[in-house]
């Protein structure tokens, strides 16, 4: 019988880091950990070019009742701050993780859920429809050009340029960290990953970057956390 199997059917296996899986699913900040450790389960477990979920779950409603699959007991224990505090801790993990995984060059990044069954849940859209504030949060981390922080916390950071585009630029990037402005001019070639300046952080710091074509103006803000 064994001869005359010609060959064995595989299945991809999506699954947490330390598993091996063809496509991992990565939940620092929500499941385990914090977001900062995301280079390190990276590096340590081999992640590779596929990413089959990440993100973290919030309130659609101030009075959730029906919240299939959503972890209650877990969300209460990163925040307990109603419906704003709770979109607002989904929106730091989903940037952070994004951002982090653009700047390894992720190909193929699939976000946990986009739109909740319920009261509560993983989606960047509420059951309704609207939006919950990861939403534009997401969608401004994947703009075709960017700029970013290294890592959002304090420390040596640096001002990072990412380019996904398949053409060199001229780009006018700049950077305020509490009222104090700079900016500088570079040209950066295609899907390019360019650091342009390093700052020293500290926690409450408040961080603007912009960067600009001519055409358009791309910007991203932070608080430094703890």
């Amino acid at each position: 019988v064994a001869g005359a199997v010609d060959s064995v059917p595989t299945f991809p296996v999506v699954g947490p880091p330390g598993i091996d899986p063809d496509a991992a699913t990565l939940y620092p900040g929500w499941r385990y950990g914090d977001t900062a450790d995301l280079p390190w389960l990276c590096s340590q477990f081999g992640v590779g070019d596929v990413v089959a979920g990440f993100g973290a779950g919030a309130l659609g409603t101030a009075d959730p009742v029906d919240t299939p699959g959503f972890d209650r007991a877990r969300h209460d224990r990163h925040i307990d701050d109603g419906v704003a505090g709770s979109q607002a801790y989904q929106a730091d993990v989903v940037r952070e993780v994004a951002e982090g995984l653009r700047q390894r060059r992720a190909p193929v990044v699939v976000l946990d859920s986009l739109r909740d069954v319920g009261d509560a849940g993983m989606g960047v859209l509420a059951a309704d429809g609207s939006e919950k504030t990861a939403h534009d949060v997401l969608a401004d981390s994947y703009e075709p050009t960017q700029v970013v922080l290294s890592a959002p916390s304090p420390g040596e950071r640096d001002v990072v340029v990412l380019h996904d585009r398949p053409e060199s630029t001229n780009l006018t990037v700049e950077w305020d960290c509490n009222g104090e402005r700079e900016q500088a001019e570079h040209t950066v070639g295609p899907f390019a990953r360019v650091p342009v300046d390093t700052l020293t952080l500290s926690a409450g710091d408040e961080v603007t970057l912009a960067v600009t074509d001519g055409q358009r103006v791309v910007k991203n803000e932070y608080t430094i956390s703890q």
